[in-house]
């Protein structure tokens, strides 16, 4: 199965957890403007006026996302629902219709998240705050290889095929096959992504280190837009 296929899919259940458990997701969403301030705040220890700026740059970015990609999003899950109701047959050209408004959606969140909007408060930082940076940048990559490497890929596969079965989403025996080839190359992938967040770890610890340049801003959000479309470039 091919990379844009595995997307296709992997946006298709969310979208499919969305609509089982509205309720939690609504729970959830309403506060990620707060989860988003606290992962940010939690990479050095910030002054109260720093920590004002990050909390404002992701209520900002949350309520731009209410706003604009919500709707996207209920239209999005409103046609999947209407083609699995119906039993319509899912061709390629669905497919790569789902995947281009996925991808849509994937590059205007890229676009508009708030860690590019914090030029200010990376200029403003000193030594001791870009050495803590630089170590909860390390410790959450091991953290996540240790994570990644200890887990039992068989276990959580068959945990997927369960969840499937409470969501009322029945599949038959080549949804089964598509459903372990997804599984399969996304493990393939993962291996590649931590390699690729390295890079970009180091990239951003360099940048960080010519703050007070002229074209630092700019240079920042090229930074985070290649971030973005790694992947995409290394997985064509």
């Amino acid at each position: 199965m091919n990379k844009r296929l595995s997307a296709i899919l992997l946006f298709s259940v969310f979208l499919a957890a969305c609509s089982a458990g509205h309720w939690l997701f609504e729970f959830f969403y309403n506060r990620l403007d707060e989860r988003s301030s606290r992962q940010m705040q939690a990479f050095a220890d910030f002054t109260p006026q720093q920590e004002a700026s990050i909390d404002a740059a992701a209520t900002a970015w949350l309520s731009w996302h209410r706003r604009e990609e919500l709707p996207e999003y209920q239209a999005f899950l409103a046609d999947i629902d209407g083609i699995l109701a119906r039993e319509d047959p899912v061709d390629q050209a669905l497919l790569n219709n789902w995947l281009n408004r996925a991808e849509r959606a994937s590059d205007r969140l890229l676009h508009c998240h708030p860690l590019p909007r914090l030029t200010a408060v990376f200029r403003q930082l000193d030594d001791e705050q870009l050495s803590q940076i630089r170590r909860h940048l390390d410790d959450e990559m091991q953290e996540a290889l240790y994570e990644y490497r200890e887990r039992d890929e068989d276990e959580r596969f068959q945990r997927l095929r369960k969840w499937f079965g409470r969501i009322n989403w029945k599949l038959n025996e080549s949804h089964e096959q598509r459903l372990r080839q997804f599984w399969d190359e996304r493990r393939s992938m993962t291996e590649y992504s931590f390699a690729l967040g390295e890079r970009w770890n180091g990239q951003f610890m360099g940048l960080l280190q010519q703050r007070s340049h002229a074209e630092f801003e700019q240079r920042l959000r090229e930074l985070w837009n290649q971030l973005g479309h790694q992947l995409q470039r290394e997985y064509p």
